[in-house]
């Protein structure tokens, strides 16, 4: 089954016998089977949105199998020429792939994806109905589904989990930065879980699949040339930055991607590459609040100068291989490679003794100090993934497997090239601070008193002990997995099929961080004498070719101190630093972290067809082996040695290994869908889930002992677990549009809390032993509960009915209310109840419209994403600010080849903050700028 334009296969087309209940679906290429049909002369009918239906003869003769290739045509766009595929393709596959889908599912093309800025595939998730995504700077990282933090959430390559090194740390959390869009074909988000998927996944899991040869007819060579830059730089000359040397800003990129069939069709090849440079600018304002005698205040005021470089690149090859009519063969292949350039510059300025009266519009502060900080990085991260198997699909029967093996890496690295932190300070300084409390940005700022903290070179300014860095840290995470299944379907006046599956999953996590710190002596090798504050000492130290920008109309320093600079004279004279060695060998020691967990996995489900009501049931379990391996803290072992030298470190730790296996109880599934008609159908799901705790809850590890508490990780944890409902209503009017009503709700049990218990008697199943009786115990426990329920609406309508020449408009929104979101997980007194969850914006909506010219030579698209004020910390009520994002791309056809597009992220810069429940601003930033791609395509 094709499209007859664009000789793309279609899948999950509807086939029927006329006069039967004989139906089907197709198949992922295409294809469909149909057993039983009676002898003779039957009538075949076919549907998909957005192309017209289809009826067919198909003569079929006892004990013989008739085959038949069927195109479809489109119904808006009668052309007798190959077309390629664009936006309505990929809305029109969308369409039908969730209207035929088991459960609640929404699916994007990559048809629809347009021109990514970054090629982040997070810029297009956060279109998606009921998605937040986490950003760091300018970049989506997380992904939150209806709720749910990015750890609670599934990520998949081709239906196999991917690997997350998840930036060097022990989360959970896939990040988006490690995967390029141009590798994607489609992007499915399931909301309603289904047997055959993993459990661990409360708020969702995301499958990205990527491209086949054998999702379309013939060869296809598509190619695009483009150059990318910032608003807040945007020249075609070297300028400042993001180094102590000049760069340009407007960088090229492009990608390529082939597929075509060999062997009559029977080898299928697909192959892409991309390459994308992108920068980010901007400024950001700081505010912390202290309240004492004086009133509030604001204690420290702090300006950043920011600049980000990206590079990504990645690359696909995938080959199918049909060996008979029964059995086809696949590999899948992906790579991708990203580094990202990350150079924070910051201005403090830090209360001393408060003169007078303070409020948060203005503070006047004697003895106080100012403070240059830099925070450098150079992080390197990306993940390959191999998948081969096999389908069989016979009469009633279908078999398939596959192994896949997916590793992530993530590294930052400095030395010899740059140290990633220095800090010097200027005492003795005097200032009025006088501001708008509602933006963390200072109205003005006077200095009254101390060496000009605007100078570096002003005879004061000294590196704090110890705050010269370096942040070295890496991690690697490797999966490992393998699954089956085997499926027979009946045919009859009540059609159904059954099911059963297994699946093994190797998951290993190796994490290391070895940084270290610097006290700066000076030339003579001394901690504290003159050589280290002189004037001429520090701005030999200043950044080159960088001119400093604060942004918001404040005034920048003169020169920031260069980590460049640093490591250069570090080189040349080793003697003027002095590392805390003992430090060094204490962090290198904690951080060195091991994990390893298998995962089995066993399903059994069944469908029934009763008439205009599809019922799917089924049961899942999972088997978990967990075994770790971290640092214990054994204080005891270091008495009468000096505290924190390196001897004492030495003594006090040594490694230790747990190891752990749970079976939650089955997960029971089941899913209704009512067919009304054509047009209107409705959905009612039971499902439930799983969220795993986060490995540095569960890697074993004992440290931060004092006189009164103990840090462990409980390698008893348990996943937390959710009773999920999904209720949906959803409308297809025409052959491109539709309308969903949703309602759900995550009953979760055994949340995982912070909380704090007094040691009364050894645990051995923690390594507690009895030196630590009488101590409070701060760790991770299943404690709490918590609820949330949301509606969701979305739709999508192209304007048919207009005249011919704005016909081509297309409308597009969503809406997610989180009607409840509370929970008694947080560690305060027994049954405190609270409102909110951390991270959770109550609202999301995307809005946006196309507009595709009579002569489809020019295509117009503006879209808007809304977050709403989102809780960062629930006790003392600070938000992240709401936020509209406004994105477009402007698209003209020079010809049926080729084609020039212009796109914008964040077209109206705009700016992103916090603030506190009382309205004072905490954080105000210039959002990054406006991010442009300009683009040459071309297709063959």
């Amino acid at each position: 089954m094709t499209n007859g334009s664009t000789q793309k296969v279609l899948e999950r087309a509807t086939v029927s016998v006329v006069g039967t209940n004989l139906a089907a679906l197709t198949a992922a290429d295409g294809s469909f089977r149909l057993v039983g049909v009676p002898a003779g002369v039957q009538t075949v009918q076919i549907g998909y949105a957005g192309l017209e239906d289809k009826t067919v003869t198909v003569s079929v003769a006892p004990g013989v199998t008739a085959t038949v290739e069927i195109a479809l045509k489109s119904e808006v766009l009668q052309l007798t020429e190959f077309r390629v595929a664009g936006e309505r393709e990929g809305n029109a596959y969308a369409i039908q792939q969730q209207k035929n889908a088991e459960s609640q599912r929404t699916v994007v093309s990559a048809d629809a994806f347009g021109v990514i800025s970054d090629a982040n595939p997070g810029e297009f998730l956060k279109l998606m109905p009921g998605i937040q995504m986490d950003y760091t700077g300018i970049e989506p990282r997380g992904l939150m589904v209806r709720g749910m933090e990015p750890n609670l959430n599934l990520v998949m390559i081709n239906g196999n989990q991917a690997a997350a090194a998840n930036s060097s740390s022990t989360g959970r959390t896939f990040e988006f930065d490690q995967i390029t869009i141009d590798n994607i074909e489609s992007i499915e988000v399931f909301k309603a879980p289904v047997p055959w998927m993993p459990a661990n996944s409360i708020g969702g899991t995301v499958n990205m699949v990527t491209r086949s040869a054998f999702l379309q007819k013939g060869r296809r060579l598509n190619a695009t040339l483009n150059l990318t830059g910032n608003t807040d730089w945007m020249t075609l000359a070297k300028t400042s930055g993001p180094d102590d040397h000049a760069t340009r800003k407007l960088s090229p990129g492009g990608s390529i991607s082939y597929s075509d069939n060999f062997l009559n069709g029977r080898l299928g090849v697909a192959a892409s590459f991309s390459k994308l440079y992108v920068n980010g600018f901007g400024g950001t304002a700081y505010n912390t609040y202290t309240t004492n005698a004086s009133g509030t205040f604001v204690s420290q005021y702090q300006r950043e100068d920011h600049q980000n470089f990206t590079i990504r690149q990645g690359g696909s090859l995938n080959l199918d291989y049909k060996v008979s009519e029964a059995t086809t063969v696949f590999l899948r292949t992906t790579y991708t490679d990203h580094y990202y350039m990350f150079r924070n510059r910051f201005l403090r300025f830090n209360t001393g003794t408060i003169v007078g009266v303070a409020t948060p519009a203005r503070v006047e502060t004697i003895n106080g100090n100012a403070e240059q900080n830099m925070s450098f990085g150079d992080k390197n991260n990306g993940s390959t993934t191999l998948n081969a198997g096999a389908k069989h699909r016979w009469a009633g029967w279908t078999v398939d497997y596959d192994a896949a093996y997916s590793r992530a890496f993530n590294h930052y690295d400095y030395l010899p090239r740059n140290f990633s932190a220095v800090t010097l300070r200027t005492s003795g300084v005097g200032y009025i601070l006088e501001k708008d409390p509602a933006r963390a940005a200072a109205g003005r700022l006077t200095q009254t008193a101390g060496a000009d903290a605007y100078t570096l070179g002003n005879g004061a300014y000294a590196p704090l002990a110890n705050s010269i860095n370096v942040g070295d840290r890496s991690s690697v995470d490797k999966v490992t997995s393998g699954k089956g299944r085997v499926r027979r379907e009946f045919n009859g006046e009540r059609p159904f099929s059954l099911e059963s599956g297994l699946s093994w999953q190797k998951q290993e996590r190796v994490r290391q961080n070895p940084s270290k710190r610097w006290s700066y002596a000076g030339p003579d090798g001394i901690v504290g004498t003159a050589d280290d504050t002189t004037a001429a000492n520090m701005q030999r130290f200043a950044e080159l070719e960088y001119t400093p920008r604060l942004y918001f109309g404040e005034r920048g320093p003169n020169q920031w101190v260069s980590p460049f600079q640093l490591a250069k004279f570090y080189a040349q004279s080793p003697n003027a630093f002095v590392e805390d060695v003992a430090n060094s060998y204490d962090v290198a020691f904690r951080n060195n972290q091991r994990i390893e967990e298998i995962i089995w996995g066993y399903y059994v489900t069944g469908s029934l067809k009763l008439g205009s009501l599809d019922v799917l049931a089924g049961l899942r379990v999972e088997e978990t082996y967990v075994d770790g391996e971290g640092a214990k803290q054994n204080n005891a072992a270091a008495v009468g040695l000096v505290v924190n030298s390196l001897a004492y470190h030495q003594a006090r730790l040594s490694r230790t290994s747990a190891s752990t296996h749970y079976t939650p109880d089955p997960f029971k599934y089941l899913h209704l869908t009512w067919r009304a008609n054509k047009q209107l159908q409705a959905r009612a799901s039971y499902s439930e889930s799983i969220g795993r705790p986060n490995y540095g809850s569960i890697i074993p590890g004992i440290s931060g002992i004092t006189a009164t508490t103990v840090t462990v990780a409980n390698t008893a944890l348990r996943p937390q677990r959710s009773e999920n409902l999904d209720v949906s209503l959803e409308w297809y009017p025409g052959r491109t549009s539709s309308f969903t009503a949703a309602w759900f709700s995550k009953d979760i049990k055994d949340y995982i809390v912070n909380n704090t218990a007094r040691i009364t008697a050894p645990i051995p199943e923690l390594n507690i032993g009895q030196d630590l009786v009488g101590l409070d115990l701060i760790s991770s426990f299943n404690l709490g509960r918590a609820k949330v329920t949301g509606l969701e609406l979305g739709g999508r309508y192209q304007l048919a009915f207009l005249p011919r020449a704005l016909r081509g408009f297309e409308v597009f929104g969503n809406f997610t209310k989180l009607t409840k979101t509370e929970g008694n997980f947080n560690a305060g007194a027994a049954g405190t109840v609270y409102k909110e969850l951390t991270n959770l914006a109550p609202k999301l909506w995307n809005l946006g419209f196309t507009y595709t010219t009579p002569n489809q030579k020019l295509y117009l698209k503006l879209l808007a994403n809304f977050v709403d004020d989102a809780p960062i910390n629930i006790v003392t009520r600070e938000y992240k600010d709401s936020r509209t994002v406004y994105d477009a791309e402007v698209r003209y056809t020079l010809s049926p080849r080729y084609t020039l597009s212009l796109a914008g992220r964040n077209v109206t810069e705009a700016e992103e903050g916090q603030h506190f429940f009382d309205g004072r601003s905490t954080r105000t930033g210039t959002g990054g700028g406006t991010a442009l791609t300009l683009t040459l395509a071309a297709r063959f």
